[in-house]
């Protein structure tokens, strides 16, 4: 089967300067539409710009979905229009349709996705299309110096499949500057009797579904991810979810009380915990208190304690344990960068904290 594609038009609004593009299926993406035309026998017919509900995909913004549909609206708009031109075109005569119709629903995200690698990736949420349809997810790069040929020669085209989550990925290399980049879906069959919508099925998909463990562990001011050799961000949940600088390992320890998640990502896929409360940053034993000094320092900290404690910690701003031991009265800092630190100081039933700075 012959394929033409010339699509030029549209471009996202906006698009990424990084040097990896990440896209998922997004119904509020600015999806365009196309299509090619064939006779039952193969032979190409025509290609257009087609509206994106004319192809027979709906992009449902309230579930984030994009549903993809064998086409029958040309079927029912021949027979609507009572040409009989019209009607001998498009259908069998015998309430069967009469071309093979390739719809293409698709992104052009623009020139700021050139010479940069890109993935596009989406989850299949439900797939009943009717055995006689093929539909593909893809990424092209059409050549305009080579009458708009996909450039990957189809390489990055894939069936989609029955269920779960699906990607395709291009490198920098393979899509230089001059190409049209293009990542959607197509749906390729004959043209439908629309008294057939409900038996030809449809395909439902939606962003990656993700499967991480987002669940965390709590032991005094440290907050811990339960998800290992993962990338992590951490976030303050009293802060509108606010990104802590720096905050990037699987466990985080709190230089403040409040409430703190973990933003944890594998892949194309992010999820992120339930916030857990800290709560005792500054609490004191009764019989329990303790002083520091120089403060500035440069090399030894020294501890002045009412009472006795167990263990130390000293924390950089962002939460990172810098160093550890068992009690002391006097912590050499030498080996530790100049910057803003946290002493925390800890026994069976208190946690104290004191901000310092090494010079």
């Amino acid at each position: 089967m012959k394929n033409f594609y010339f699509l030029v038009g549209a471009l996202l609004t906006s698009f990424s300067t990084l040097s990896q593009n990440v896209v998922e299926v997004n119904a509020s993406d600015n999806w365009v539409g196309y299509m090619n035309v064939f006779e039952l026998g193969g032979n190409y017919v025509f290609g257009t710009g087609w509206g994106v509900p004319d192809l027979k995909t709906t992009a449902d913004l309230t579930g984030n979905q994009v549903i993809l549909q064998p086409n029958f609206n040309t079927y029912e708009n021949a027979v609507n229009s009572g040409d009989p031109g019209e009607i001998a075109f498009w259908t069998d005569g015998a309430d069967g349709g009469n071309k093979i119709m390739e719809a293409n629903t698709l992104v052009e995200p623009g020139a700021g996705f050139n010479e940069q690698d890109l993935t596009f990736s989406g989850s299949v949420v439900s797939n009943t299309l009717d055995a006689g349809y093929e539909a593909s997810f893809f990424i092209k790069a059409l050549d305009p110096a080579a009458g708009y040929s996909d450039a990957l020669g189809g390489s990055k085209i894939f069936p989609i499949p029955a269920s779960g989550n699906f990607s395709v990925s291009v490198t920098a290399a393979e899509v230089p500057a001059g190409l049209i980049i293009q990542y959607g879906f197509t749906v390729v069959g004959i043209n439908a009797n629309p008294t057939e919508e409900a038996n030809l099925g449809s395909i439902v998909m939606s962003a990656p579904a993700c499967n991480i463990d987002v669940t965390s562990s709590s032991n005094g001011l440290t907050i811990e991810a339960n998800a290992a050799g993962l990338a992590y961000q951490w976030v303050n949940c009293d802060d509108n979810f606010s990104v802590i600088a720096g905050a990037t390992n699987q466990s985080y320890t709190a230089t403040a009380n409040g409430n703190y998640a973990v933003v944890i990502t594998d892949g194309n896929c992010s999820d992120t915990s339930d916030c857990v409360a800290i709560s005792t940053v500054g609490l004191e034993a009764e019989d329990f208190s303790f002083n520091i000094y120089p403060n500035p320092v440069t090399d030894n900290l020294y501890i002045n304690v009412n009472g006795s404690y167990e263990t130390f910690k000293i924390f950089n701003a962002t939460g990172q344990s810098v160093k550890s031991g068992d009690a002391v009265s006097t912590i050499n800092l030498q080996a530790i960068p100049r910057g803003i630190y946290f002493l925390q100081l800890n026994t069976s039933d208190a946690v104290l904290t004191r901000k310092f700075i090494k010079k």
